[in-house]
């Protein structure tokens, strides 16, 4: 995704992690340079630490891009607020096997629904679809992101 003005890369990304005291947001730092072995290392290490109150207030803060997943909830998809000073928040439901059109005749398939939220005067509408795009093609064929740098 590439962002207006000095915003060129995607310094951090926000999980949110629900603990027995309420949701904690643990960033990343420079997700754009880690594979995804690594984010996810990172990550555990990081909820395992919010869910045992051991986060620093400096790991809390400074995300730009979040991700918030209301599939254990349910529901068919909504619409994720951006909270200041992030740019963008992928809001994700929970998957369903649903019926698709293909080559004349119906067949199962798992959909699951995304929404994108982001600050226009930062992300331009484009850039925000083309990274939709990739994200769907990377969940469709998540072994390719194994092989990724």
């Amino acid at each position: 995704m590439r962002f207006r003005k000095r915003w060129r890369e995607l310094p951090r990304s926000v999980d949110r992690v629900v603990t027995s005291v309420g949701r904690r947001e643990t960033p990343q730092n420079r997700v754009d340079r880690k594979n995804l072995t690594q984010i996810s290392v990172e990550l555990d290490d990081l909820a395992a630490r919010a869910r045992h109150r051991k986060l620093k207030l400096d790991e809390m803060q400074g995300g730009t891009f979040s991700i918030s997943n209301l599939g254990g909830i349910g529901g068919t998809g909504f619409s994720p607020i951006v909270n200041w000073p992030e740019v963008a928040i992928l809001g994700v439901s929970r998957g369903r096997i649903q019926p698709e059109w293909h080559e004349g005749k119906f067949r199962p398939r798992l959909m699951m629904p995304l929404s994108l939220s982001h600050d226009h005067r930062l992300v331009d509408g484009a850039d925000a679809a083309r990274f939709m795009a990739r994200l769907e093609d990377a969940l469709e064929q998540p072994l390719l992101l194994a092989f990724e740098v």
